[in-house]
Parts: C-alpha cells; structure tokens; sequence
C-alpha cells in the first residue's frame, strides 16, 4: 500500500512527533504541520506544549497522523531528523510562533504505536489514584505523583522517604500493583472515569533525584471497558493540546 507523502502531510495537519518508536517506551508530543517544502523534503512543525530542545535526548523521531483509509483509520508514520529551532517563526497571518524545522527520508509507513501516546499530565487534565504493593496502600497526591499515562501504562514518582516508610525503596522491574485511578478534566464537575487495573513494573529509576524514585508500569489484563475509558480521556487532552497549538 502507497500513500503519497504530499497527499497526507500537509499544512495545518494535525501531527503527533513520536520519539523512539522502535523501542520499548516510546512517547509522543502533539503538534500541528505549518508548511511543508517537498523539494527540499523539509517541513515547519509548531512547538509542542513539552517543548523540543536542544538537549532533547532520543534515538530516533517520526511525525505520525492518522487517515481515513479503506473505512479503517491507520496511523501513518515519516522518519524525520530536526534540522533547526525556530524561535520566532513567522506564520501565514504574519504573526510568530515558535516552531521546529524538520528533514523528513524515506516513505510513509504504518505505524503501530499505540502505546507511544504518553500524555504527560497538566493543570487541566490530571490523574489521581491509589496503589496496592505488597500489602501497602498509597494515595495521590499524599504519598506519589503520577507524571504522565498512556493506553499501555503509567508512570509514576514515589518520594523516598514515603518509599522507606513503605519499604518499598527495594522495588524493582517485575512487581506487580493493582491500580485505581481517577481521570480528571478539572473543568468539568465530576472525573471523566475510574478505573481499576492491574499494572506490573517495567522499569525502576532509583536516581530519578536525590529524592524520588520513578517507576515505569505496564496495565496488565486491561479490560474494554478501561481501555475505552483510557483511550476517551487521552484523546480529549490531546485535541485539548492541539487546539492550544493551533489557536483555536
């Protein structure tokens, strides 16, 4: 299946820039397409809300979208690498932006990435919740931060000296905890949903600072009913972010 490059990254397409999409903890960052030069196989993209830098660490960038194609959505991916910040760039009703100059190579692929999309949580949408491990209970934001969730897991930020309380200083990649989470537009009047699920560790940063520990984990026997409430909730915050970019 081809898809013409032109025909599917346009301006004004709504975009997501997709870090380490080959690896075992992908993530993502909203954006919007400014202008788009075929010729020289570069495109303009709009800053994100969590901003590209410099010091941005990653292995490897796409920019994705999705399209209608066959009555069936599928998301289309572009290798690409940044070429340059643009702080001050100029868009077409003349005024400026902050944007990101990218070189994009090689052809449009599908992209499988459905647990790329890692929303990292803000003033308005946020995620409050317990957690069970070991006999222990944990209540946010008492005793943990959760720094951002995706259709495929959570992270989250343990102070250490809750940890030590909790014995849980000791925690590494393979615990298993049961979840239950509370997914907030705090706009609105009553959470978006609450949903129980099981989640095992996949990853463990004991040096996060010198005072917390992060812990990556995986939803584990994930049920439709959570995964449509997840998937509900992820989507708003980022057409949420979206529209921020764009000015609507």
């Amino acid at each position: 299946m081809e898809f013409e490059i032109e025909k599917i990254f346009a301006p004004s397409c709504g975009i997501d820039l997709v870090f380490n999409l080959s690896s075992l903890t992908p993530y993502s960052r909203s954006s919007i397409i400014y202008d788009v030069n075929h010729d020289t196989r570069e495109i303009i993209v709009a800053q994100p809300h969590v901003k590209f830098t410099e010091n941005t660490e990653f292995d490897e960038l796409h920019i994705t979208t999705i399209k209608l194609h066959d009555n069936k959505k599928t998301r289309l991916g572009l290798g690409c690498t940044p070429v340059q910040i643009l702080s001050q760039y100029r868009l077409a009703n003349r005024n400026t932006a902050e944007a990101i100059q990218l070189r994009y190579s090689g052809n449009i692929t599908e992209a499988n990435i459905r647990a790329a999309f890692r929303l990292s949580l803000s003033a308005k949408f946020a995620v409050k919740g317990k957690i069970t491990i070991r006999g222990q209970e944990l209540f946010s934001p008492k005793d943990f931060s959760i720094r951002d969730i995706s259709l495929n897991g959570i992270g989250i930020v343990i102070p250490k000296k809750v940890a030590q309380v909790h014995g849980l200083l000791d925690i590494e990649r393979g615990n298993e905890m049961a979840l239950a989470l509370i997914l907030m537009n705090l706009e609105q009047g009553k959470p978006m949903g609450t949903v129980p699920v099981g989640a095992k560790i996949a990853r463990v940063n004991q040096n996060y600072s010198p005072s917390h520990i992060f812990a990556g984990c995986q939803f584990v026997n994930i049920t439709t009913e959570t995964d449509s409430l997840l998937n509900q909730f992820i989507h708003t915050a980022q057409i949420d972010e979206l529209q921020k970019l764009s000015g609507i």
